[in-house]
């Protein structure tokens, strides 16, 4: 794809599906590399990958064709796993925390994240 990249994101940029999933499929196992060297772990690699994509998706149309896609794409997988990753943090640091022998009353409440 390296020759034909440029054409690729430009389909991408004017809506064609199969465009962007041959850039998904390009990058996703860089992209998830990348996250999991952030974070250190494979759970919240995975979600920063897709967050990655969605928000490249999101912006195509900010993307200047100028730079290299790739360079791009890793800026916005780097800000996003960062960005989680520090939401993860406030969240821990934030639990109340139950004392010895008493009911932990969150755990019977049901998960607020997005399910699959």
């Amino acid at each position: 794809m390296e020759g034909h990249e440029p054409a690729v994101v430009d389909r991408a940029r004017k809506g064609d599906a199969d465009a962007f999933r041959e850039l998904v499929e390009r990058y996703s196992d860089k992209i998830f590399r990348l996250a999991y060297r952030i974070t250190g772990e494979e759970g919240t690699a995975e979600d920063a990958v897709q967050e990655t994509f969605l928000r490249a998706y999101r912006w195509l149309h900010r993307f200047d064709a100028r730079a290299q896609f790739g360079t791009w794409l890793y800026r916005i997988a780097v800000n996003t796993t960062i960005e989680m990753t520090r939401k993860q943090k406030r969240h821990r640091h934030h639990q109340p925390v139950s004392e010895p022998g008493e009911p932990d009353f969150m755990a019977s409440l049901p998960s607020a994240a997005p399910g699959p």
